[in-house]
């Protein structure tokens, strides 16, 4: 009963939080903006990593740390790409989207009041002590861990040289002439 009422609560946790973060997205208009579509797509990615873990707490954190660095390669490369086509810019109001968001957040305040204090009370914060699959830090040892690390920030630069580009010239990189 009580592992029924805590999948319970966290199912209704994620829902509203899946539905704020989709009305992000519509509102945002990110369709427009390369930049909010990939900065809206980290964030996205993480938080349902982090709900893959918590539902399934024994797979083990190097596949989701080895999907990060391939989807973020592969962000880069999307934005690179969409930032040769023209850009758009478009004014959002966000004060309504703070509005929108402490709506769903209140709302999931009221539907959980009664379950919070009940799964915190049993929630079990010492799974990764005892779980030998969880543990990270056989897979970065020491000369592979700096290997990995340069890989992550170098395609973090590259994102963010290849949009201040964008954004000092007020142009697309298509549309910068070279010099023969």
């Amino acid at each position: 009963m009580k592992i029924l009422m805590i999948f319970n609560m966290f199912l209704l946790m994620n829902f509203y939080m899946n539905m704020m973060m989709t009305f992000n997205y519509l509102y945002l208009n990110i369709f427009i903006s390369p930049l909010k579509q990939l900065i809206y797509l980290i964030m996205y990615m993480i938080f349902m990593t982090i709900n893959i873990l918590i539902l399934k707490q024994y797979i083990s954190m190097n596949l989701f740390i080895l999907l990060i660095i391939f989807i973020s390669g592969l962000l880069v490369l999307f934005s690179y790409f969409i930032s040769l086509i023209n850009n758009m810019t478009m004014k959002n109001n966000m004060l309504n989207l703070i509005y929108l968001n402490s709506f769903f957040i209140i709302l999931m305040m009221i539907f959980m009041k009664q379950q919070l204090f009940f799964f915190l009370k049993n929630l079990n914060f010492n799974y990764m002590k005892n779980n030998k699959n969880m543990i990270i830090k056989k897979f970065f040892l020491e000369p592979n861990f700096y290997i990995l690390f340069m890989f992550i920030i170098f395609l973090v630069m590259m994102l963010f040289i290849m949009t201040k580009i964008c954004l000092i010239k007020y142009k697309n990189l298509r549309s910068k002439k070279w010099k023969k």
